[in-house]
């Protein structure tokens, strides 16, 4: 054997004796942090165990979707009985799968049931029933002991400046013109958010 085959041999050796002895004191160790290896048998058994406690869970019956709606418009009035008297847009609920029109479909069902009332026209405010009459004792509080200006009639009632326009174009909202301002008499405000929620 040659000189370097000699002196391979030898590194080789010198190497697999170096490896050996790291892997002992790896061993030993863990044996010192861990005498018992209960830590390095627990996580030897750990994915055994998760899996067979996976497969002996009992799934969760399946729901129809007569159920999901169900569940989806307990959720929603139990948030707008969280809400109280400030209500929220049907975009609040973002818990509902899908767009605001489906929103909207669960809403109306909610109104069928005397259990929720809209305010607003176009972006309606929701409320739960419930609240109905410290939400108008509220409103009622708030307004000025005079004739209101639109802008006044349309925070007091939840909707825009173009609908109170319209409200009294129609002639659902009586007025008075002074010159370039318009007012509405207390009194029929106060009739319209006394009438929030009804029941027709």
């Amino acid at each position: 054997m040659s000189a370097i085959a000699t002196l391979a041999t030898s590194h080789r050796d010198l190497f697999a004796d170096a490896l050996d002895e790291m892997a002992d004191m790896v061993r030993g160790g863990a044996k010192l942090l861990d005498p018992d290896q209960t830590v390095l048998q627990s996580a030897a058994l750990a994915p055994a165990a998760e899996q067979a406690a996976t497969e002996q869970a009992p799934a969760a019956p399946e729901l129809g979707a007569r159920q999901q709606a169900e569940l989806v418009r307990a959720q929603m009035y139990a948030l707008l009985v969280e809400a109280g008297t400030a209500g929220l847009l049907s975009a609040d609920f973002h818990l509902i799968p899908g767009n605001v029109f489906r929103a909207h479909q669960h809403l109306r069902l909610l109104v069928k049931e005397n259990r929720v009332f809209a305010i607003g026209a176009g972006n309606f405010r929701w409320f739960a029933a419930c609240h109905r009459a410290d939400l108008i004792a509220d409103r009622l509080a708030s307004l000025p002991d005079r004739p209101l200006q639109m802008d006044e009639v349309a925070t007091a009632l939840s909707i825009g400046y173009t609908s109170v326009r319209r409200l009294i174009e129609d002639g659902e909202l009586p007025s008075h013109r002074f010159g370039n301002t318009v007012t509405v008499p207390r009194d029929a405000v106060a009739a319209r958010i006394k009438k929030f929620g009804a029941v027709s």
